[in-house]
């Protein structure tokens, strides 16, 4: 009763061999082992029925009694009950149709006596549940029971599950070119493998797309690729004479739940690709139990698939590439217009909740700028599983948040897609997402510019030039800084002056340019005074006092340290609070007070440990590492700068781990490991500059030509001075005055 195979049957080859060793594993052996029944499981189009079929025909010689076949159309609306097909196998093996009982319990029971004694394979193909199985299965181990369903049926125990997915690049390949002929496929060898991406290597849609071409000998690939390119007329080309993707895609999608059904027209709502499992709460506005009973009703049914290693509500889920096309379009037939659009906003929403609720305290929006009231909020259980880790949250969702700042831009949200933006930048800049930082910060500012909002076109150019100077684009800080300030003169934003004044001066600062940075830092600090705007002027205080120890003047650096400490305190902000008392820190172990600075250093740490923040924790033990040095403890300055090294190497901070790296050099130096130190050193010196640091680069330089000197190579130290004083050449005369100091001149050891 088999079907016919196939002649080019391609890959799988893994699968087949499963196959017959679940079946060979009763033959001749021992007789407690039950009937073998292995389940072949897969979405719609993946080649369940065609795998079933061929690794039948191969085990024919197994089973000579004969070979039980039926489709029991299970996912129609009409399936095939266990009693039709039971009477139709009991006339096959020779029951005279008068013998035949009624009842679906006594023909299982007739079928199994039958088969007592015969090696027969039994394939039952489109089954949905256990009940539909159960009565076909004969209770002799000399026979075997293969059978296919869209899901997995657990309930079916000792069953060898054969799970099937997409084909991987090469079979998709294979297939195509046992379907046309290799040569063609070699003469559009891109093309090809652009035609199997749009299939999503889905074996049915492959053959049927190969089909078209082996009727068409006059297309080409290209042609047929280009056809399909349109996700949305894609189901519609990949017809074939009886052959058709959106005909097993229908019937799984009408056999679901309702809520499941809406769900799945819903979720083509969302633009990106990867979607996590709260986001099927907000799209249907139910509790987290019931959307993922409906999303797991829609991977049982393979209409969605399961990505990633997340579990619980971090799970993942994406869509196959086809049926993406054919969720739209249920969505444009089945859902009124003002429900997508309330679906999307609570989907947006909760992405919008959960992204601030990760965000650090000073990550949140600078200029009060988003005032939007979500119109859906996560389960406190859900917000309590991001803020637990919000780093590791951030890492597994940035893609979905970013994909939701540029559908924002896209659907005219300006005010949603600002937010977005704002709560996840200081993310994607400290993990180094240059690229999505980057992108996320145009979108904004397009959504800004269409929406004609001058004010929050202002603040992205504020954030714009902000991760300009962190890329050591100067010029391009510069302009967006620029601009930026002068809408907010227009504007009379007081406020919003003081942080483009101030992003300026950090540009310069950076450049070692302190006497340029230094008026315009009083500038916005007077503003932000009298703003009372206490985050900003602890930053500004705590800057200009950097600026101070550069110069060696300590005693204004406390003073204004002093001032930085009681704002950062006044505001809140225990990330703020730990800056500046970094900052004092370093201002106590330059004016020798070595012991006074551990204890602020100390205090500092654990605010910014509370806090979460990783890279501000890495870059306050660098200044602890730096008094362990100079308490004359090598080996404790040592434990403590490896420490900061790797937090920052986590925190993707490149200047923190340079200051680190700088520090184990100097201790390496202290320790006489003068070859380690030459290493340590120079690694710290390419990374202040790939972060455009000039003052710290120089410090470097000098320390590794002290150590290249210690290590005998005096003529790479001699270039390495020389390289920090070319350094300084361009910087204000006390910053360079005080650099060059720290160089050897002459140097040391050379005449």
């Amino acid at each position: 009763m088999l079907p016919a195979t196939i002649a080019d049957f391609a890959g799988r080859l893994d699968h087949l061999g499963a196959i017959r060793r679940a079946v060979e594993a009763t033959d001749g052996g021992d007789s407690r082992l039950a009937v073998p029944v292995v389940i072949i499981s897969g979405r719609a189009g993946v080649g369940k029925t065609i795998l079933a079929v061929h690794a039948a025909h191969g085990l024919v010689d197994r089973f000579p009694d004969g070979q039980l076949f039926a489709n029991v159309h299970a996912a129609t609306a009409h399936p095939v009950r266990p009693a039709q097909i039971l009477q139709r196998f009991l006339r096959m093996l020779g029951v005279h149709g008068a013998l035949i009982p009624d009842g679906v319990d006594e023909r299982a029971e007739m079928f199994r006596n039958l088969l007592a004694d015969r090696r027969v394979l039994i394939v039952l193909d489109d089954v949905d549940g256990e009940d539909s199985v159960v009565p076909l299965i004969p209770g002799g181990r000399s026979c075997a029971v293969m059978l296919t369903c869209r899901r997995r049926l657990p309930g079916l125990a000792g069953a060898t599950g054969v799970g099937l997915g997409r084909f991987d690049p090469g079979q998709s390949l294979e297939l195509l070119s046992r379907i046309i002929g290799s040569d063609r496929v070699r003469q559009e060898a891109d093309h090809t493998r652009s035609l199997a991406d749009l299939c999503g290597h889905l074996p049915l849609a492959l053959r049927i797309a190969g089909a078209r071409l082996a009727a068409r000998p006059h297309w080409s690939i290209r042609q047929m690729s280009d056809r399909l390119a349109d996700e949305e007329r894609r189901l519609d080309e990949l017809i074939h004479g009886g052959m058709a993707v959106r005909a097993g895609v229908r019937l799984i999608h009408d056999a679901l739940s309702p809520p499941a059904r809406r769900l799945f027209r819903l979720l083509a709502t969302v633009d990106a690709h990867v979607f996590a499992s709260w986001t099927a709460a907000a799209l249907l506005d139910r509790p987290l139990d019931e959307a993922q009973d409906c999303l797991d009703e829609l991977v049982d049914a393979h209409l969605v698939e399961t990505v990633g290693t997340g579990r619980g509500l971090h799970s993942h889920y994406r869509f196959h590439d086809l049926i993406r096309g054919f969720a739209r379009q249920r969505l444009a037939a089945d859902e009124p217009a003002a429900q997508r659009s309330a679906a999307l906003a609570r989907a947006l929403d909760a992405v919008l909740c959960l992204s601030r609720a990760a965000a650090a305290p000073d990550a949140h929006d600078p200029m009060q700028l988003s005032d939007r009231s979500p119109t859906w909020s996560p389960p406190a259980e859900l917000v309590d599983e991001v803020t637990a880790d919000p780093n590791l949250w951030f890492e597994r969702e940035h893609v979905l948040i970013t994909a939701a700042v540029h559908q924002a831009a896209r659907i005219r949200l300006p005010d949603l897609c600002w937010a977005l933006a704002i709560a996840i930048r200081q993310f994607l800049i400290l993990r180094a997402y240059k690229d999505d930082a980057l992108a996320v910060l145009t979108a904004a500012l397009h959504a800004a510019r269409q929406a004609a909002d001058r004010k929050r076109e202002a603040a992205v150019l504020l954030e714009l030039g902000t991760h300009a100077s962190g890329l050591r684009s100067h010029d391009d800080a510069e302009r967006h800084l620029a601009a930026a300030e002068i809408i907010l003169q227009q504007l009379h934003d007081e406020r919003g002056v003081a942080v483009a004044i101030r992003g300026r001066a950090f540009v310069y600062y950076g450049q070692g340019r302190t006497a340029e940075a230094v008026p315009l830092l009083r500038r916005a600090l007077a503003t932000t005074r009298s703003l009372r705007f206490d985050s900003e002027t602890a930053y500004i205080l705590q800057v200009l006092a950097g600026i101070s120890l550069l110069h060696d003047d300590v005693p204004v650096a406390d003073r204004l340290l002093a001032e930085a400490i009681h704002h950062a305190r006044a505001s809140g902000n225990p990330r703020i609070v730990a800056q500046a008392l970094h900052r004092t820190g370093q201002a106590q172990l330059q004016a020798g007070e070595v012991g006074l600075a551990a204890d602020t250093l100390a205090e500092a740490l654990a605010l910014a440990r509370g806090a979460g923040d990783v890279a501000g924790e890495a870059h306050i033990l660098t200044g602890l590492g730096s008094t362990r040095l100079r308490e004359g403890s090598s080996a404790a300055a040592h434990d403590v700068l490896s420490q900061a090294r790797d937090l920052a190497r986590t925190a993707h901070d490149a200047l923190a781990e340079a200051h680190a790296l700088c520090g184990l050099g100097e201790v390496a130096l202290d320790q006489d490991r003068a070859e380690q130190s030459v290493m340590l050193l120079q690694q710290a010196v390419a990374l202040f500059r790939a972060v455009g640091s000039r003052i710290h680069a120089a410090h470097a330089l000098a320390r590794l030509g002290d150590a290249l000197q210690a290590a005998g190579h005096i003529e790479a130290a001699r270039e390495s001075w020389d390289e920090a004083m070319l350094l300084t050449e361009h910087m204000d005369p006390a910053v360079s005055a005080g650099l060059r100091a720290k160089i050897p001149a002459p140097p040391r050891g050379l005449p």
